[in-house]
């Protein structure tokens, strides 16, 4: 049982036994030094607090120091005359002098890591007070990030400044929020205004950042060029990479005035004497260590410089292998003819020695794994992945080391090229080809998760501990599948996966599926998991595999898509409300029925799955507008509580927030997905969706009112609405290029067709007119007897939707005739893109879809707990997205028919009632059926430990679910006050001691709906 908040005892330092004892305290100059040998006086040490130190160490995700001493340390230590040629190069005085971006470019093995190493080194004592620095490296996770860059930064930066920290420090606790702060989706913005705030400090000065390996950022390279950009109006920036072309494109966008180049391959005649210099050295090393006499020395140096091509790599891996004790001295000269010039012709020659050793079939199997796998992997891993026992792994590791190599029971490459290597020569180590290879790893890791996943992996005393509370045991029963947990459907994708593969994985899911949705949780990759059954199932559906199979994949993936946020609060929620809330014809309900708790009275449910896929909740306040990418792959959301959110459809996963600077009202997406326009009383901001940076702000006309927004098909022009008239935008320059006239009030709504010929607008004057685009001419006017509240276009501007307060109309062009759906207090409507579908929204809580070629209702979906604000389809009519006042967000599958009133799986709750992920006391979640309870009902009002967590004017049962998960509720009576047993939102709130559940509250009428007896804890 492990959980956080058990008390533990604080480690303390104290000074014992004989001899002068010196106390330090306190930040500032400390001059204590006794005994024998050179005393140093140390300036400005910081001692940190223990809330400094939760910063720190929430921030860390490495310590470059120690990686730069590491590098130096696996690459032979560094030698000042191998980089000191750049101090005196041209570029670089330059850069001192007058430029703030230096960037260093060169191929593979040239030695640009080591450069750097040096040139921090050299920095240091030319009088720049702060330097903070970062390597990259493609193969290791935790440093082949954009976030990770800048978490190392501000981790140097606040390690070595007092002030900042303390600045750093302020910003952090503001949050409340703590290590998820710098891992959540919002994650790279906080860090940006972090590592801002920090330069811009009057405490820093001569400011310089050194970033390694540009091109070993694998996620949010461009976005990690752009902020460097950003960053030279305030600091001096040092980087190096390959000479790709994604990167000088980046870079291309920085004034000339402000940067300059080096290029390695130009300065050949400066890094051949370098090489020179690092071969002098490295023989001098061998000749001492083996014994070489001074003919053998001139033969090997002279060996090395006529084929080291300027690749100080490859001198380094030669002279590894030269070091071999099994290597005589007097058989040197012969060896070396065996290393031809060329990083990968010398790889060939490592290689084939490696597949000579006893352990060669090993050594292939792993350099095979390594080649192919997503990341580099833990030896318990290494061992999962290879089907093997574990024993001598690392030795066997080892033995590879030219190519491989064991840091922190971690397995790495060597160097970037030598997976590029292996990669280019799949079939030495592969003969039966990379799908093969895919498909043997599958089957390893299938194999290790069966035998090692099992129900309650954690042994967890109680249900309902949050996933925050949970510490990892020791030793860690997941430590071996952590890698085939999240990326055992990869491979399958990438096997060409044929009917054994398809077997394994249909076994493996209807024996450990809720198992293996466990240990996502615990491993906070639910969304990934999500992922992956949703291309499994997209592989299934066009497969041959019996109708069996492929039920239970779709039912898989609705499962798991349906239930992902109480399994990510809880996981063992998976056991529990996951189960009994699916509908009685569930797949993945009756493999696993055994698994469900045994209440005494469950949920009545639906016979099948709903329309409703998931529930997107994070806004923290009622969200104002959605609309889909072209592809659907992408939702965004606007909401008054000043964000914009853009969300995976796939996994439910928010991937970006941008805050805004106030509410949003509207937001929409251009054509390509790429610009997204968020729109307030105050203005119009314009987003790169890539990479979340705002492009500009568009000062508007209009005040006052909400402003609409609409882009043209081509993606050229924005169209706002406000006011009395509509403004055209010129995206390249945010100029606006027209204003539209014609309404006398407000405009409530704009949109174009999507052909981009019509535009149309609606108005609180109760019109709602339709032009041309090209003239901008008037072509039709439809009227309300209401105000116009929203409009929507088809693709080819056929059919013409509006909805006022009270009707809603849908013009079609081609007959020039209106249809009338009325409904009460209608406001919100969207037309498919193929004009067949139409959805509305009313004062209510459901959404009504309508076919507009017959005039008819053809369902109605349920489920919100408030009024709808926003509708959206996406580009095939197959999904539609509805937001709502109660801040939450659902997306439905149009494809699936709802059968009229169906309120969702749980017929006799409201769509929250399945969430039960808040859990206190000393007993888990129950659920009671209030149809089944006995007694009297009794008015009293709502018990005073819940009223002050209720939100004011709003029963939103999303925001109280979070924060009841977090307090300790109490029960209360005339003579005791005891732990809650249970906790259940259906709305209903029930509580009770330890004995049952005593009371069932209406937690939005704030009243008592029944007394519940007969329950007891046995029962629990």
């Amino acid at each position: 049982m492990q959980h956080k908040g058990a008390e533990q005892t604080q480690g303390r330092i104290g000074n014992s036994g004989s001899g002068a004892q010196h106390n330090n305290l306190g930040s500032g100059n400390q001059y204590n030094n006794s005994g024998y040998g050179t005393q140093y006086n140390a300036n400005k040490i910081n001692f940190f607090n223990a809330e400094k130190r939760n910063f720190l160490a929430d921030i860390r995700v490495t310590d470059p120091r120690d990686d730069k001493k590491r590098i130096e340390r696996t690459k032979g230590n560094l030698l000042k005359e191998s980089y000191s040629w750049i101090l005196e190069h041209d570029d670089f005085s330059k850069w001192r002098q007058d430029k703030s971006l230096l960037w260093i470019k060169g191929g593979p093995g040239k030695g640009k890591t080591m450069l750097l190493c040096g040139v921090i080194d050299e920095l240091r004592g030319m009088g720049y007070e702060s330097i903070s620095f970062f390597f990259c490296q493609a193969t290791d996770a935790r440093l082949n990030n954009a976030t990770s860059v800048l978490r190392g930064l501000l981790y140097l930066i606040a390690s070595q400044n007092s002030t900042l920290l303390e600045l750093l420090q302020g910003q952090y606790d503001a949050t409340q929020a703590g290590k998820q702060l710098f891992e959540d989706a919002n994650s790279w913005d906080v860090l940006c205004e972090m590592l801002l705030s920090a330069v811009r400090h009057e405490s820093m000065h001569d400011i310089v950042l050194i970033i390694d390996a540009l091109d070993e950022c694998i996620s949010g390279l461009d976005q990690l060029v752009r902020f460097i950009i950003s960053l030279t109006a305030h600091v001096k920036v040092i980087a190096s990479s390959r000479p790709e072309l994604r990167i000088n494109r980046g870079l291309a966008v920085a004034f000339e005035d402000i940067k300059v180049y080096l290029s390695l391959e130009l300065n050949e005649k400066v890094i051949s004497t370098a090489v020179k210099r690092y071969i002098h050295h490295k023989v001098s090393l061998l000749a001492n260590s083996k014994g070489y006499d001074d003919e053998t020395k001139i033969i090997v140096e002279t060996y090395l410089v006529d084929n080291a091509n300027d690749t100080f790599l490859w001198v380094a891996l030669v002279c590894e292998q030269l070091a071999d004790t099994l290597i005589a001295e007097r058989h040197t000269q012969q060896t070396l003819q065996q290393f031809p010039p060329g990083l990968d012709t010398l790889y060939e020659r490592i290689l084939g020695r490696i597949l000579t050793l006893p352990d060669a079939e090993t050594c292939g199997q792993i350099l095979a794994v390594m080649s192919i796998v997503y990341r580099p992997l833990s030896l318990p891993e290494l061992a999962s992945v290879l089907g093997y026992n574990g024993i001598h792994l690392r030795d066997i590791v080892e033995e590879c080391g030219s190519l491989m190599t064991v840091r922190e029971d971690t397995v790495y490459f060597i160097h970037q090229s030598a997976k590029d290597f292996l990669v280019r020569q799949a079939s030495s180590i592969m003969p039966s080809g990379t799908s093969a290879q895919h498909n043997l790893v599958l089957s390893n890791l299938l194999h290790a998760m069966s035998y090692t996943l099992q129900r309650n992996i954690y042994n967890l005393d109680k249900h309902g501990i949050p996933l925050e509370d949970i510490c990892v045991p020791n030793p860690d029963p997941l430590a071996s599948v952590r890698y085939a947990c999240v990326f055992w459907a990869d491979h399958f994708m990438e096997g060409n996966a044929g009917q054994r593969q398809f077997e394994q994985v249909y076994a493996f899911i209807t024996r450990h599926y809720l198992h293996w949705l466990e240990a996502l949780g615990l491993l906070r990759a639910i969304s990934e998991g999500i992922a992956s059954m949703s291309r499994m199932q997209q592989i299934m559906e066009t497969s041959t595999e019996p109708l069996e199979s492929k039920r239970l994949v779709r039912d898989a993936v609705r499962f798991v898509r349906y239930y992902r946020i109480p399994i990510e609060i809880d996981p063992m929620q998976v056991y529990l409300s996951a189960l009994v809330f699916s509908p009685k014809n569930s797949v993945i309900r009756g493999l696993f029925r055994t698994q469900e708790p045994t209440w005494p009275v469950k949920p009545v449910v639906d016979e099948d799955w709903s329309s409703c896929l998931q529930t997107l909740e994070e806004h923290q306040s009622r969200v104002t507008s959605v609309a889909f990418s072209a592809h659907h792959s992408i939702l965004a959301s606007a909401s008054e509580d000043g964000t914009v959110k853009l969300w995976n459809t796939t996994t439910g996963h928010c991937v970006v927030t941008l805050d805004t600077d106030g509410p949003m009202f509207s937001v929409a997406l251009s054509t390509d997905g790429i610009t997204l326009a968020a729109a307030s009383c105050s203005g119009v901001e314009l987003w790169n969706t890539t990479n979340g940076c705002r492009l500009r702000k568009l000062v508007t006309e209009h005040t006052y009112e909400p402003i609409s927004v609409a882009f043209s098909s081509d993606g050229v022009t924005l169209a706002t609405g406000a006011d009395k008239n509509v403004q055209l935008w010129n995206l390249d320059n945010g100029e606006c290029t027209r204003t539209v006239t014609g309404h006398f009030r407000t405009v409530s709504s704009v949109a174009f067709s999507g052909d981009g010929s019509l535009f149309a607008s609606g108005s609180h004057d109760k019109a709602v007119i339709l032009r041309r685009t090209g003239t901008w001419t008037t072509i039709k006017k439809i009227w309300h007897d209401s105000e116009v509240r929203s409009v929507a276009l088809s693709q080819d501007g056929n059919h013409v939707a509006s909805a006022s307060l009270l009707e809603v109309q849908v013009y079609n062009r081609a007959k020039d005739q209106i249809f009338y759906a009325w409904i009460e207090k209608m406001s919100i409507v969207a037309i498919s893109r193929d004009g067949t579908q139409l959805a509305m929204c009313s004062g209510h809580s459901g959404v009504q879809i309508w076919d507009t070629a017959s005039n008819r209702s053809k369902r109605i979906l349920p489920g919100h707990n408030e009024p709808v604000t926003s509708v959206s389809f996406s580009e095939d009519g197959s999904l539609l997205a509805s937001a709502s006042i109660d801040g939450s967000i659902k997306l439905w599958d149009l494809t699936i028919d709802q059968p009229r009133g169906s309120a969702g799986h749980a017929a006799s709750q409201q769509t929250h009632s399945r969430f039960l992920s808040a859990i206190m006391g000393a007993l888990s979640v129950k659920m009671a059926n209030p149809q089944e309870s006995r007694g009297r009902t009794r008015q009293r009002p709502p018990p005073s430990y819940l009223q002050q967590y209720l939100p004011r004017n709003s029963q939103n049962p999303s925001w109280l679910r979070h924060q009841i998960s977090s307090i300790n509720i109490e029960c209360q009576s005339n003579s005791s006050t005891s732990p809650a047993a249970a906790v259940v939102f259906c709305p209903f709130h029930a509580t009770g001691y330890a004995s049952g559940i005593r009371r069932l509250d209406d937690v939005y009428k704030s009243s008592t709906t029944r007394n519940i007896s007969g329950i007891n804890r046995q029962q629990f």
